[in-house]
């Protein structure tokens, strides 16, 4: 058994495998042990497969060149801001087997270097990009929810979760440290920001708290309304997925 960790810090990259006696117990494994939790969170158990014959080796491209488009890639939204491209490859080859992604990237934003919670994808052969339509979409990723599209095709709005909360009336000094500590008071806290104007950094007066569960989420909106916040009084609502744009 062994846990994968990332090359550079070492810390563990929430995901791993496990060797079994035989096919038979690893089989038993992943229908027992699949959905199952383990210190808090659900887990997500495939058979790991071994890597793919390589026909004619593809070459991977060098990093953040984008390959053309071979009918082979995807593109993955609903990422959590800490998945990284090492990590998005791990997990998928976690469920495909080893070397079924030729090529993994995950966009960051030019400015701030923050990920964009968004990706592009391309598998070693068509039955994987299918396959990974089947066995990836709707996983779960260090807390995001993983949605998939094909190159060309209308991008959707994440489906909303229930662990997310817009708070509003912030104080020009709160900011995404600060938010995060203030809605920490009702439980596990994923990912929080204060959005910020692009042109000069500086605070809207609000922002949004990503729970570790719905559950938590629910409490904060009847917790956390109406409370002072450096001076502010906070207003605080569920945050729904965006609406897309027409046209």
């Amino acid at each position: 058994a062994s846990i994968f960790t990332a090359k550079d810090t070492g810390k563990p990259r929430g995901s791993g495998k496990v060797e079994f006696q035989s096919a038979r117990d690893a089989e038993r494994a992943v229908q027992e042990l699949n959905g199952s939790e383990l210190d808090g969170r659900q887990v997500h158990v495939k058979i790991m497969e071994a890597r793919p014959p390589e026909r004619s080796s593809p070459m991977r491209p060098p990093p953040g060149l984008s390959p053309p488009d071979s009918g082979r890639q995807l593109f993955v939204s609903g990422l959590a801001p800490t998945t990284q491209t090492e990590l998005l490859r791990e997990f998928c080859e976690a469920c495909l087997g080893d070397g079924s992604v030729v090529y993994c990237n995950v966009f960051q934003d030019h400015d701030t270097g923050e990920s964009k919670c968004t990706a592009k994808i391309e598998f070693a052969s068509s039955d994987l990009l299918d396959r990974a339509f089947q066995d990836l979409e709707g996983a779960q990723l260090e807390g995001g929810r993983l949605s998939l599209r094909r190159p060309g095709e209308p991008r959707q709005p994440p489906a909303p979760d229930g662990r997310t909360i817009f708070l509003g009336g912030l104080s020009w000094d709160v900011d995404s440290e600060a938010l995060k500590g203030f809605a920490s008071q009702i439980g596990e806290v994923t990912y929080a920001a204060v959005f910020t104007n692009k042109e000069t950094g500086k605070s809207k007066g609000s922002g949004k708290v990503q729970f570790a569960t719905a559950e938590l989420a629910s409490k904060a909106v009847e917790e956390l309304a109406g409370q002072d916040l450096m001076g502010r009084e906070v207003h605080v609502r569920m945050m729904e997925a965006q609406p897309r744009k027409s046209g």
